[in-house]
């Protein structure tokens, strides 16, 4: 391997054993430190972040498949599969046989983390199964299997039922079986008039606490919801859907942290970079009078703030979720993007569909890059 200081030196495209280096990573620590580290993408398509010493010192080869690559995996076995032998045609996979004795070359990380787990037979089997099965008589919730009806697009079985209402409905096989499907319809509608009827007010949700109720939500198909205003312990006032509070999909105002931004402190703890939450300004309040806070803060060395960083959920972009949504993206988001630009701080968003480690590393890369 050719001798490089890849301290110094860029290494973008070169390669360490089965890792391509494809971007520099650098970072300030909170002791005011500069570090760098590699981002890699595997042979295998995975990629891993790489210290400059375990690189060059071969002391990381892979993302973690070489061992499963390398290791002799001969006779073993895993789920209906059994190792024969490496694939000659392809260094990464091994070649296999299922116990309905086919052939089938796979990729042993695949098979030994539970992924792959047979040549396709199982699932085979599984949906057979429901064809096979005559569910004629048999009672699934609310709903008395009648006859086989005909089959859908997706080639399942389906079956004509009667419900405990007097209804007759149509519904799949796998609807059935796996209880997704307990009624005509009439279920739904009675446990949302029990939510849309029933008073809530002093129940306390989470960290919500319900006052009164706040008008209708009606959604998109028509369906109607009871909203209720509440007070959260942070001191927030939050209107919420009965259902979800009920559910229990909405306990605070927004000040608990939601698993993305639960994800990215973890991510900002390993790449040791130094962070706050929910930073607040006393000149940045909502119109009722309310302080507006951003997710995470990104600290210099004397925690002073480099830039911020708010994680976006589907509210901020979904119609789908009226008035709520409506505010957060007319008034709130606009209210905090015109605050950072007038006071020249940095704000970076992450969508709740992003890959939050790919989009923090360009974020961090971005703030030092213009220290």
């Amino acid at each position: 391997m050719e001798l490089i200081n890849i301290y110094t030196e860029n290494l973008i495209g070169k390669i360490f054993w089965d890792l391509t280096v494809t971007d520099k990573i650098e970072h300030k620590a909170s002791n005011g430190n500069i570090y760098i580290k590699w981002k890699c993408k595997c042979i295998c398509g995975n990629y891993k972040i790489v210290s400059p010493s375990k690189l060059l010192g071969g002391h990381i080869k892979s993302c973690g498949c070489r061992r499963t690559r390398h290791e002799n995996l001969s006779g073993q076995k895993f789920g209906r599969l059994t190792f024969l032998c490496p694939d000659k045609d392809n260094s990464k996979k091994w070649i296999v046989q299922c116990e309905c004795g086919n052939i089938k070359s796979v990729y042993p990380y695949s098979v030994k983390r539970g992924l792959t787990s047979s040549c396709g037979c199982y699932q085979s089997e599984k949906t057979s199964e429901l064809f096979i099965k005559d569910l004629t008589g048999k009672r699934f919730g609310r709903l008395t299997v009648l006859r086989k009806a005909s089959y859908n697009k997706s080639e399942q079985v389906l079956w004509e039922c009667s419900c405990d209402c007097g209804n007759v409905c149509v519904v799949s096989a796998k609807a059935l079986t796996s209880g997704y499907t307990q009624s005509c319809g009439c279920l739904k509608s009675e446990s949302s008039s029990q939510r849309f009827t029933h008073d809530i007010t002093g129940q306390k949700f989470g960290r919500l606490t319900v006052l009164s109720r706040d008008g209708t939500y009606v959604g998109s198909d028509g369906s109607q919801y009871a909203q209720w205003l509440c007070s959260c312990e942070c001191g927030s006032m939050k209107t919420v859907k009965g259902c979800d509070l009920v559910q229990g999909k909405v306990l605070s105002c927004g000040c608990l942290i939601s698993k993305g931004e639960e994800l990215m402190r973890k991510i900002l703890i390993d790449k040791e970079i130094s962070f706050d939450t929910q930073i607040k300004f006393d000149d940045l309040k909502s119109e009722n009078d309310y302080p507006l806070r951003f997710d995470f803060g990104i600290l210099d060395s004397n925690s002073g703030i480099l830039a911020l960083i708010e994680y976006q959920g589907p509210q901020h972009y979904d119609d789908n979720y009226g008035d709520f949504g409506r505010q957060q993206r007319e008034i709130t988001d606009r209210q905090k993007r015109e605050y950072c630009k007038k006071k020249k701080i940095p704000l970076f968003e992450i969508r709740y569909d992003d890959i939050i480690e790919s989009k923090i590393d360009d974020i961090i890369k971005q703030i030092y890059n213009h220290l």
